[in-house]
């Protein structure tokens, strides 16, 4: 993998994990989970700090160590084969406030993948249904999306956007075996599509001031 690209990579997750110790007005840790990945049987975890009123950064995490769409279909005879690990760090601008309402993301990702006899959508990626592709894709993308607050800890994001990366992968015969017969390497389109649910720690702090804050306002209407 590009050396460059692993020092970026390197670089923004440090930024991530450095952002725990950001203690200016920060709101607290929020951690979610993408819905669509988990329906293909892809455990995954993002975590998200806010930096500011309007400005979060984070991370994004999945992997998918068995061959079949579920964790317990290890049978054999069937030929798909697909295990990945992915990992993402982004940064997001809400127009409104962090964790609500619109926002951009832009991000980078990279992922280590073994896929074969793979149908996905729209006609995409068709060497990994005739073949089983093994390799690396990495890239960055943007997306929009909208963050609906169902209460003072939990929400529901949607999000869409489209990623520009570069894969190179050695091409083998079979979707679980057979000789190397090529490789590819070369950019490729990812969608990005996100169903979320996520849940936010709110800081000590800032729990006491909504209370207070509730507590006022139901004293005023009296």
């Amino acid at each position: 993998m590009n050396q460059k690209l692993w020092k970026v990579l390197l670089s923004a997750l440090v930024l991530t994990a450095g952002s725990l110790c950001f203690d200016a007005k920060a709101q607290g840790v929020s951690v979610r989970t993408n819905l669509l990945w988990d329906a293909v049987s892809e455990p995954n975890i993002g975590l998200e700090f806010p930096v500011s009123e309007h400005w979060s950064v984070g991370a994004n995490a999945g992997i998918k160590s068995w061959p079949r769409w579920l964790a317990w279909d290890w049978d054999k005879e069937n030929p798909t084969h697909w295990r990945n690990f992915l990992v993402s760090p982004e940064a997001r601008y809400y127009f409104d406030e962090v964790f609500q309402g619109f926002f951009l993301s832009a991000d980078l990702f990279y992922t280590h993948f073994n896929v074969g006899n793979v149908k996905f959508p729209f006609g995409l990626y068709p060497d990994a249904q005739k073949y089983r592709l093994q390799g690396d894709l990495y890239g960055g993308g943007v997306s929009a999306g909208y963050a609906w607050r169902l209460g003072s800890h939990w929400r529901i994001e949607a999000e869409a956007g489209v990623q520009v990366g570069n894969v190179k992968a050695g091409k083998y015969e079979c979707a679980r075996c057979g000789s190397q017969i090529g490789s590819t390497d070369g950019a490729v389109f990812v969608p990005k599509l996100g169903i979320n649910v996520a849940y936010h720690f709110k800081r000590r702090e800032q729990a006491k001031k909504e209370v207070l804050e509730t507590i006022q306002e139901s004293q005023a209407k009296r």
